[in-house]
């Protein structure tokens, strides 16, 4: 007997927690995994258990169209894993931290709502919280009251999670700096980048080399969100926890650990006057402007040289009875950081160019299933209007037998099949849609061709109006692509069991 999973959302899932967590979770759960980007681009390697679905959180209809897909297949889901954010290092209030930090979150809390998760779980981050006082030490009782544009937009998101906390149970999970064995944390990929070079700046440490923050493995913070599936009946409807080991690490230390395992020597920094630093970031601004190009070093830094972010995670660690391992220890762990470095240069400079550089961008699938989803109403309505015509009685026998009510719910049903597809970005993975549609209108007593013509036309109507579509005038050949194709493969899955059917029948009749 099949064993039934429990069924978790997880949201940015093609960015580097994301990733990370499914690849952890996938052979317990049955994942919808949420994304901008196809599972394909994301690198995320299929498996039986992901659904994948691209999803621009900021639009309330994908979100809400995406839930209702869900839905379909099951009443209620278990746990909510909402990894999506948005973050880049210009330090700008630029719109995108309101609509996908927060309108995201909220459009996610607001649709999820009527599934009833057993547990919401929010990440955050603890650079919510102002460490500029060096005697303020952060757990989890400490307030968002950093004010910049990414710590503003993730305790409005924060507010948001705990007004929900009335409706179903919510944690905020606050991430100390998350890295692999890849590293893949932009600031430290700066750092080892800049100190694992030859040359006089190999050795350069800005300030006094205090600057410090907490680290936590990505494979702990995978067994501290387990954790928390494992224990969410003990935990209250709401509370903040905070993913991180105790204390910090500073630059010195990062330094010194790093030279050792690089070189096999112990190597001595020059530490670099704050003056200095900020007159080399300037010129570093000013050129990047001039060449065009962005560097990692903002002015903006400079305003937290040698500030430590002292952390103190124990009550986390006493409620979940988790804590993060020694040999996962970024002191210790720097070995295979360094190791992957030098023997894959290649893939560790990609994994970490993609990690600093991140852009925001609309992906063309989704801006089709978008146009496709405004047209849903009036295709539907026309294609009923279709169905009646008096001389496609013969044509359309069964569902000219239907009542309106039913004959709109079952062209709505056809045309969500090709919404589904283009939701998830994998054609194949949508297939047992189509086959579930066929197995019903069989027993039902459907012909194969009556099937086959209703679905067909509607796939030749979509592809029809989005050819004259003011926004789709300049991708016809993905048009193609993403419509005819898809139907194809819809057409020949359901052509496979009907043919099944027959075959089984004629071997009964045997």
């Amino acid at each position: 007997m099949t064993r039934e999973l429990p069924v978790i959302i997880v949201t940015g899932a093609s960015g580097f927690i994301g990733r990370y967590f499914i690849d952890e979770a996938k052979d317990n759960y049955t994942i919808y995994a949420m994304a901008r980007r196809s599972q394909k681009k994301s690198e995320v390697a299929d498996h039986p258990n992901i659904k994948w679905m691209r999803v621009d959180l900021g639009k309330e209809k994908e979100v809400a169209r995406a839930i209702e897909i869900i839905s379909i297949e099951h009443n209620s889901i278990d746990f909510v894993f909402h990894f999506a954010g948005y973050y880049d290092f210009t330090y700008e209030n630029v719109p995108e931290y309101e609509r996908t930090n927060v309108h995201g979150t909220e459009n996610l809390l607001k649709c999820i709502d009527p599934l009833n998760p057993k547990r919401f779980i929010f990440s955050s981050s603890l650079a919510v919280t102002d460490f500029s006082d060096p005697y303020r030490i952060i757990d989890e009782r400490s307030p968002a009251d950093a004010n910049y544009p990414y710590a503003i937009s993730k305790k409005k998101a924060e507010e948001l999670v705990q007004q929900y906390s009335s409706s179903f149970p919510c944690t905020i999970v606050r991430l100390a700096a998350i890295y692999s064995d890849w590293c893949e944390y932009g600031p430290l990929y700066a750092l080892l980048s800049s100190w694992l070079k030859k040359g006089w700046r190999s050795k350069l440490v800005v300030g006094k080399g205090k600057s410090a923050i907490p680290y936590l493995h990505v494979v702990d913070l995978n067994n501290c969100l387990l954790k928390i599936v494992e224990k969410h009946n003990q935990l209250d409807d709401f509370d903040v926890l905070v993913a991180s080991s105790n204390g910090c690490i500073s630059h010195n230390e990062i330094f010194d650990v790093a030279q050792k395992y690089f070189y096999g020597i112990t190597i001595h920094p020059l530490h670099i006057p704050v003056i200095l630093a900020s007159i080399g970031v300037v010129g570093i601004n000013i050129l990047g402007k001039v060449s065009r190009t962005q560097p990692f070093e903002k002015l903006w830094m400079l305003n937290y040289i040698d500030q430590r972010m002292e952390v103190d995670a124990s009550k986390t660690h006493e409620k979940l009875e988790w804590q993060p391992k020694p040999r996962y220890d970024i002191k210790r762990r720097m070995l295979f950081v360094i190791e992957n470095m030098k023997t894959n240069p290649i893939l560790w400079t990609k994994k970490n160019f993609e990690m600093a550089h991140k852009k925001v961008e609309e992906r063309l699938g989704l801006k089709i299933f978008n146009v496709i989803l405004s047209m849903k109403d009036d295709i539907i309505l026309e294609h009923v209007a279709h169905i009646s015509l008096p001389e496609n009685k013969n044509k359309y026998p069964y569902y000219q037998k239907l009542d309106k009510e039913e004959l709109i719910k079952q062209v709505g049903y056809m045309y969500e099949l090709l919404e589904i597809a283009l939701l998830s970005g994998h054609r194949t993975h949508t297939l047992n849609f189509p086959r579930t549609l066929a197995q019903k209108r069989f027993e039902e007593g459907v012909g194969l061709d009556e099937l086959i013509s209703a679905l067909s036309w509607i796939a030749a109507k979509i592809d029809e109006s989005l050819r004259y579509h003011p926004e789709m005038v300049m991708v016809q050949q993905r048009i193609r692509d993403e419509i005819v194709i898809t139907m194809q493969l819809i057409i020949d899955e359901i052509e496979d069991v009907y043919e099944n059917h027959c075959v089984k029948n004629a071997n009964f009749l045997k």
